[in-house]
């Protein structure tokens, strides 16, 4: 695998700082990849937009990086949207059915890191007609990279922020 850099996603909401990963070589991080994928297809601009929903305004200004929103879990990582009738305060949430699948690692109730997905059409990943079973293994090898480097001390969370053992922001593995 390639390297790759942990960039701040979208740090403006109020409890949760996001990142996503940016292959060394590429212009743009895996989080707008998958954007710009799915709002090609016209058919996912209303899933796209329930998602970012979800990110941005219920995970990131309402409840934070609750376990609750990070029950479908993927190997290393977990997907979104959560699984099953989420009730959290005085929202419900049931995204039975739902066609996308965003793959991110929750590292703490105040970051989380976006990586890529895709359309999920079939019982498995593997049956699937999107590239979502690539993307899927990356996700994967992107958190194992990402776990050991926390683990080793090369990374640490603190507060809303990923950064070097050393204090520093950019982060390359």
């Amino acid at each position: 695998m390639n390297n790759f850099a942990i960039e701040t996603w979208d740090d403006e909401s109020e409890k949760v700082t996001f990142y996503s990963v940016r292959w060394e070589d590429a212009e743009f991080q895996e989080m707008d990849r998958f954007l710009s994928r799915m709002k090609a297809i016209p058919a996912m601009n209303g899933p796209v937009q329930e998602l970012l929903q979800l990110i941005l305004e219920v995970i990131g200004n309402t409840y934070g990086a609750q376990d609750a929103f990070f029950n479908r879990y993927e190997n290393r990582v977990t997907a979104l949207p959560p699984r099953g009738n989420i009730k959290i305060s005085e929202i419900q949430l049931d995204y039975g059915g739902f066609p996308l699948r965003l793959y991110c690692l929750a590292l703490s109730e105040e970051v989380v890191i976006l990586f890529n997905g895709g359309i999920k059409d079939a019982q498995t990943i593997q049956e699937t007609q999107d590239v979502i079973s690539t993307k899927f293994y990356e996700a994967n090898e992107f958190a194992r990279r990402i776990i050991d480097a926390l683990n080793e001390g090369e990374i640490i969370v603190s507060g809303r922020s990923i950064q070097t053992y050393k204090g520093g922001t950019e982060i390359y593995l």
